[in-house]
């Protein structure tokens, strides 16, 4: 085999099959600026206003301080939310069956509460390439392990969201309600390919709104100030068990302020019809 004949190195704008058949988009490694500036806390409050005066700074606080985070390394992300279609797939392989894709606290969850399949929301499951929503967090962290990838961290989904221009939302820095799922325009999920003009930097469509996604850390309120105190800037992750997970994103039924790129969501693992995920892999390197 000559050099010629090596696979390249994957660069900014290409796209792959990942060997279960789902299409991902290539994350370059880099920098950006993660969370919110207190300006940028003061804008949401008052965008957020405009639907509930009793929304207050608290409600944002967790977004700052803004601080530096380096992604060391390329990665290839989901270009949709999971579908129907492909969560069908880890089911149709025996993924609720099969132990070895479940961490101990998921197993634990699935044996005590006897579950077999994910939360049956009838109106969303009629369309195979609409999302697939009704998944808790160990659910998804199972289906990511049947990948063979991983839930993004909350570092790596808001680097795909952002980019290095640390845009607020996937798209820019303005609110458009004509580039996603959101304010309850169509009172359910949509197909993931149906807002093009929402997608980000890197090409991965439906990073605001039409479902909430599962990220891989446990949720601290005080992460960001633990990576600023620290100098932690290369690929921060909160790993502590908490009681709570990290939701991203925001959702069809989420007014504008949460679907900006920053916004965090702790909650409790349980299921519901607007959650649902996407799954990061390696690069493989080629010897």
């Amino acid at each position: 085999m000559t050099n010629n004949d090596l696979p390249s190195a994957p660069k900014l704008g290409d796209t792959r099959i990942d060997p279960k058949g789902v299409p991902q988009v290539y994350v370059p490694a880099g920098r950006f600026l993660m969370g919110s500036t207190r300006a940028q806390l003061e804008d949401s409050l008052q965008q957020a206003n405009q639907y509930n005066k009793d929304v207050t700074i608290d409600w944002f606080i967790d977004q700052a301080p803004q601080h530096e985070v380096r992604i060391t390394r390329g990665f290839w992300l989901d270009q949709f939310p999971v579908t129907n279609a492909y969560f069908q797939s880890f089911m149709d392989d025996g993924g609720y069956q099969e132990d070895r894709w479940w961490s101990k606290g998921g197993l634990q969850w699935r044996r005590e509460n006897n579950v077999l399949v994910p939360e049956d929301y009838v109106l969303y499951i009629e369309d195979p390439n609409q999302p697939r929503v009704g998944i808790n967090w160990y659910e998804a962290e199972a289906y990511a392990n049947w990948r063979g990838g991983h839930l993004p961290t909350e570092a790596e989904w808001e680097y795909a969201a952002r980019g290095e221009q640390s845009l607020i939302y996937p798209w820019g820095n303005e609110y458009e309600s004509t580039r996603l799922n959101a304010e309850n325009q169509r009172k359910k999920t949509s197909p993931v390919d149906m807002y093009p003009d929402g997608k980000s930097w890197c090409g991965a469509f439906d990073l605001a709104g039409n479902v909430w996604e599962w990220c891989a850390d446990w949720f601290a309120a005080d992460f960001y100030a633990q990576c600023v105190s620290n100098n932690w800037i290369d690929d921060p992750f909160c790993g502590e068990s908490q009681t709570d997970s990290v939701l991203r994103g925001g959702s069809f039924g989420s007014d504008p302020f949460y679907c900006r790129s920053a916004y965090r969501v702790n909650t409790r693992i349980f299921r519901d019809d607007d959650r649902g995920c996407r799954v990061v892999s390696a690069v493989v390197s080629v010897a």
